[in-house]
């Protein structure tokens, strides 16, 4: 289980950082871990390698404001036993389980207006589910709310048809 902090760094922290030192909601973000993960071990090791490089961004001025509420809901985690392998996965499904189901509703919402979209709309349903979810899980919901995703719409003629002044007499 490789981790970098220089990707955590840029990846989670800085986002977090600029978003006013609000720290991810996802622990499996906040904690640089694997979907994966499964070993205890690991993750044990991995929770002791995030928090330890926390400590160390106390010293930065530009982080320390960020690892001080790190720090802080660690220590909350901590104290409420919620610090385990299995209550991050069960918190982790229920993030995803609710994710899913936010998304099947924008997608029965896409429907009522449309039969047909392009792929602007899986952009935007993805966009507003913050990136959370892929493309093909936007696709896969569409599809079951009977939405038809088209890769271009054809395009139009500029002006009308030569005859249309003729068949509005009819």
């Amino acid at each position: 289980m490789a981790w970098s902090r220089e990707e955590y760094l840029a990846g989670v922290l800085d986002p977090a950082r600029k978003a006013g030192n609000v720290p991810p909601p996802d622990l499996y973000t906040r904690y640089g871990l694997p979907d994966d993960v499964t070993d205890p071990a690991a993750f044990a090791g991995r929770v002791a390698e995030v928090v330890a490089f926390w400590r160390e961004l106390k010293t930065r001025r530009a982080y320390a404001r960020l690892a001080d509420t790190l720090l802080t809901a660690h220590a909350e985690l901590e104290r409420a036993g919620r610090l385990t392998l299995e209550s991050f996965a069960e918190r982790h499904r229920d993030a995803r389980r609710e994710r899913l189901e936010r998304l099947r509703r924008l997608a029965e919402a896409e429907a009522g207006a449309a039969t047909h979209v392009g792929p602007g709309a899986v952009a935007r349903l993805r966009d507003a589910l913050a990136d959370t979810v892929t493309d093909a899980e936007v696709t896969q919901a569409l599809t079951r709310a009977g939405v038809r995703i088209v890769g271009q719409f054809p395009t139009l003629p500029a002006g009308p048809h030569p005859k249309q002044a003729r068949s509005e007499e009819h």
